[in-house]
């Protein structure tokens, strides 16, 4: 019982979440934080098609940002593109190269 209600709470609060992000992506489209925090949100819940564009678009406006590089690897490692999933690992250590998760998930591929 107790891990149904830890569950329900969890997503709750990733929902509550979702929703934050997107009103704060309506507010501002270009606000690279709440792009990421919404595509990573996305992530948590499977939600592939709808965190790629978001991810794509925050490169785009920031192309320093490690997080957008980072969950974009992540979500092509779970869609099983490999290849691409490589070039965003390496980007992340390109521009972090202390960047552990990156350097774990490439010795993984």
């Amino acid at each position: 019982m107790a891990l149904f209600i830890y569950r329900s709470y969890y997503d709750t609060a990733l929902d509550e979440a979702i929703s934050a992000f997107k009103q704060a992506v309506r507010l501002d489209p270009d606000l690279v934080e709440a792009l990421v925090n919404l595509a990573s949100a996305y992530l948590m819940q499977q939600r592939f098609p709808q965190a790629q564009p978001l991810l794509e678009t925050a490169i785009r406006l920031d192309a320093q940002n490690i997080a957008a590089y980072g969950n974009l690897g992540y979500l092509y490692l779970q869609q099983g593109q490999t290849m691409k999933a490589k070039q965003m690992f390496k980007k992340v250590l390109e521009l972090s190269p202390n960047a552990p998760q990156a350097q774990q998930y490439l010795q993984q591929l």
